[in-house]
């Protein structure tokens, strides 16, 4: 039988927002404005899209 692992690790808040915050102003520059979904936020930031709303 194959486990996987978890998909995310638990990182500090602060390491996180800031995360968040990088991948966005990346997709931004890269795709524009319109291009920077939340989904592609949060696989970009390696965190789910609820992380997305609790921080912001």
């Amino acid at each position: 039988m194959i486990t996987q692992g978890r998909k995310f690790t638990r990182q500090s808040a602060e390491s996180r927002h800031e995360a968040l915050i990088q991948a966005t102003l990346d997709l931004i520059a890269e795709i524009g404005l319109h291009g920077a979904t939340a989904c592609e936020i949060a696989a970009r930031a390696n965190v789910t899209q609820g992380l997305i709303r609790h921080y912001f």
